[in-house]
């Protein structure tokens, strides 16, 4: 091969490359990732997720943090998700708002408190003395108990049609945690947001996913001082 022919050829890959590495995506791995569906009938999460060019982010993989795959959330109730690629843009609200909430849908500060504590791996010591419920990470039931816990925030499901009693105590401890002297009061929505995902082939949109982002943002009290 000629040095031309094989200049161009490395431009050409170059040229590809940087076009794939600019653009955010992520691939959905396992829409069924701790095996939640046994448990309910309204879908959802617990989803395993692989970023691709969304800059720091960070989740819960199926068996603890991994910087190559995370576990998300459904924001929505009424928009689909196949295990595939989708272009995504990172926000804080869902972009065509789902069932309820307005279009666009702010993230909630209890959605973003309830996320945070189950990323860092504190939710099942929280929950616990909150409520005495065992919230175990991998397992069907409480990714269910969680996805539900969202919707309800972001007014996709009435509380009167949630499954689990653990989803009901999950909200209840947002709630708390969100007034005054609460551990989350005035905190907005810290680091946490909204995946808003497209089809790479046709632009239309698909579920949004929650997620968590670095470096740390300060919250609305550190930038008022």
């Amino acid at each position: 091969m000629n040095t031309r022919l094989l200049s161009i050829i490395l431009i050409c890959c170059a040229a590809a490359s940087t076009a794939w590495a600019g653009q955010p995506q992520i691939t959905l791995i396992n829409d069924n990732a701790w095996g939640q569906q046994a448990f309910d009938h309204y879908g959802g999460g617990p989803f395993e997720v692989q970023p691709f060019n969304l800059g720091l982010v960070i989740g819960k993989g199926r068996y603890g943090a991994t910087q190559i795959s995370y576990i998300s959330f459904c924001m929505e109730l009424n928009e689909p998700i196949g295990q595939s690629t989708y272009n995504a843009v990172v926000s804080d609200a869902a972009d065509y708002g789902g069932i309820g909430g307005g279009s666009p849908d702010p993230l909630d500060p209890r959605s973003a408190y309830l996320y945070t504590q189950f990323i860092h791996g504190t939710l099942p010591a929280k929950l616990a003395a909150f409520s005495g419920d065992k919230f175990t990470y991998g397992e069907g039931e409480s990714g269910i108990a969680m996805q539900q816990a969202l919707w309800v925030i972001e007014e996709e499901l009435l509380p009167g049609d949630v499954t689990s009693q653990m989803a009901i105590n999950l909200i209840s401890m947002a709630d708390a945690a969100i007034l005054p002297g609460g551990e989350w009061f005035d905190r907005g929505i810290g680091n946490v947001r909204i995946l808003n995902l497209t089809d790479i082939a046709t632009g239309i949109n698909k579920q949004d996913l929650i997620i968590m982002v670095f470096p740390v943002i300060p919250d609305r009290r550190t930038l008022s001082k």
